[in-house]
């Protein structure tokens, strides 16, 4: 069903054409803005599988609060969030929708905003298009050294595990380190592994595991420079038994980057660091078949696909 505050589609339908004017501020990346009264947001017109909606919300007076839904064209919620202060005096909020890899496409959705000023809350909606998005499948051997790291069982390698959630699945109040695009870590074109690759492991024993590689893997030698991609403040640096000498920064509340398998860190827990800033060196540790990085983000806990942040503003 739609939120209780649109009786239909056809509601949805009538408002969109009677209230909504977009205007393209980019064609290359087809940001929209909506305009009503005091209130302007700014969004993507469409998105895809595996990329996180985005949004910005700005008025003349204090914001109090934003909150963003996410419906496909049935009314079925596909995701939600709460926006972040992304300026001192409230006036400007954003949010983050991750979209999951396995979302379906294409469809027309709605994304539902609720914005409340002082004692005031608008609703407003507007029409996004979730494009489509294939992910290739990939059959990936495993030596006898990189089986036993998959089949570990070990307490050590749990914990690492939830420790690892329970960061990534953080949302902090604070204001935002980074507002503007990411940088690519490492000053290459070579990618070994894509986002969203489906990755059919082979043990040397020959029994299989499927899962999803849920970063990017830039092909580099060993010991080439890794750099932060925003600027923010560094949660994690140290070693994991799946992924090696690893570095996680925050950018924005639920909002992290992470580096795998590096030979060396500089990163240092707790520090605050600059986009471009050396975090470290590439290497082979953890689970891995070769020099290279692995670089992810994750929002809100969901994997989403780095290069959205490369160029979404």
């Amino acid at each position: 069903m739609w939120p209780k505050v649109c009786k239909s589609k056809k509601t949805i339908f009538i408002f969109l054409i009677l209230f909504f004017v977009p205007v393209i501020l980019c064609s290359e990346t087809s940001i929209l803005e909506y305009r009503e009264g005091n209130i302007k947001v700014q969004y993507p017109e469409q998105v895809y599988p595996g990329a996180p909606l985005y949004f910005q919300v700005e008025c003349n007076r204090k914001i109090n609060k934003v909150t963003g839904v996410l419906y496909d064209n049935a009314g079925i919620k596909l995701g939600g969030t709460e926006g972040f202060k992304t300026k001192k005096n409230g006036k400007k909020f954003s949010g983050y929708i991750p979209l999951s890899t396995f979302t379906p496409f294409p469809i027309q959705g709605t994304l539902e905003l609720k914005i409340l000023t002082g004692k005031t809350e608008k609703t407003i909606f507007m029409p996004v298009k979730i494009s489509e998005k294939n992910y290739p499948s990939y059959n990936l051997y495993l030596d006898d050294k990189n089986t036993a790291i998959m089949t570990d069982t070990s307490k050590e390698k749990q914990e690492q595990s939830n420790i690892l959630y329970d960061i990534i699945n953080n949302v902090s109040s604070d204001l935002p380190y980074e507002t503007g695009n990411f940088i690519k870590p490492v000053n290459t074109e070579r990618i070994t592994s894509p986002f969203g690759q489906r990755r059919v492991y082979i043990y040397s024993s020959g029994k299989k595991y499927t899962s999803q590689h849920y970063g990017i893997d830039f092909g580099v030698p060993k010991g080439t420079p890794v750099h932060a991609a925003g600027s923010g403040k560094v949660v994690f640096a140290d070693y994991r038994v799946l992924t090696g000498w690893s570095v996680i920064i925050e950018h924005s509340p639920g909002l992290y980057s992470l580096y795998y398998h590096m030979d060396s860190l500089r990163a240092v827990p707790g520090e605050t660091v600059e986009k471009d800033e050396e975090i470290g060196f590439s290497g082979s540790t953890g689970l891995s078949t070769g020099p290279h990085l692995h670089w992810e983000i994750r929002c809100k806990g969901q994997a989403v696909d780095p290069f959205f942040f490369l160029d979404y503003k």
